[in-house]
């Protein structure tokens, strides 16, 4: 008896066919599906890493939205625009005022009173800066200004007067105990000018007349103006050293004299 080739098995029927076909096509399509959701994730990762800033929510990547009032673009910086906008609202504070010191303010007041003085007097010259200055209260028509101190110039006196006076109303007034200059009775001016200069050029003076005294530490110098607009007379205690030394002091003060406005 032969065998039909199929005899092991027997043909298959059209049932049996169907029955062996259904796993292979589930096989396939979770084969496939698996395929297009890893496609698909791994697309959705890309997206996240190289667009706009996403995250998640409930497991699902959305869109970050950035806040409208932040001053930072979306890299994390200023733009100029916003860094001037912000400059203009930083809160700038005023350097402290300099704290001046008693002496700086004593030293200030001091020059001032100088400059008014020689403005008032109509005169420029050297004033000794290591004196304490104060104005004195003399006759209406003599303005003078007295100042002290500690070193070797001890007292410095300035005085002046409108119009011409002689050099005996000088001596008159330098004399005199009560004149209420501050050196009264201390020292006795004589009468014969131990120097005289006429015409000093480029001061506007037409004579100067220097005075010594009894006490060899007092000296006074009489000046005239060349338009006989008024005088001025300086006296000056010092170490009597001071006199003599860099050609005097009181030389340097009668050279940097200088008669201004009418």
């Amino acid at each position: 008896m032969l065998l039909h080739p199929f005899n092991n098995y027997g043909p298959m029927s059209s049932k049996e066919k169907n029955g062996n076909i259904k796993p292979l096509v589930i096989f396939l399509a979770v084969l496939i599906g698996g395929i297009a959701y890893y496609m698909l994730q791994d697309e959705e990762v890309e997206s996240i890493v190289t667009s706009e800033p996403r995250r998640l929510e409930g497991g699902v990547a959305t869109k970050l939205k950035l806040n409208k009032d932040s001053p930072y673009s979306e890299n994390g910086g200023l733009t100029p625009e916003q860094l001037a906008e912000r400059e203009k609202k930083l809160i700038k504070f005023k350097s402290n005022p300099i704290v001046k010191t008693n002496l700086e303010k004593k030293r200030e007041k001091q020059s001032i009173l100088r400059k008014e003085f020689k403005s008032l007097i109509k005169a420029e010259f050297e004033m000794p800066e290591n004196l304490d200055y104060v104005t004195m209260d003399l006759d209406q028509e003599v303005a003078g200004v007295f100042g002290s101190g500690q070193g070797q110039i001890k007292t410095f006196t300035a005085l002046a007067r409108k119009g011409n006076i002689s050099q005996e109303m000088v001596l008159e007034f330098l004399n005199d105990s009560t004149s209420g200059l501050p050196f009264s009775g201390r020292a006795q001016f004589f009468k014969k000018p131990i120097m005289k200069i006429n015409n000093p050029p480029g001061t506007g003076i037409k004579e100067v007349l220097v005075y010594e005294s009894s006490s060899p530490a007092y000296k006074a110098a009489f000046l005239k103006r060349q338009d006989n607009l008024g005088s001025y007379v300086f006296i000056l205690e010092a170490d009597p050293s001071l006199y003599n030394s860099n050609e005097g002091y009181l030389d340097r003060l009668l050279q940097s004299f200088k008669a201004t406005g009418p």
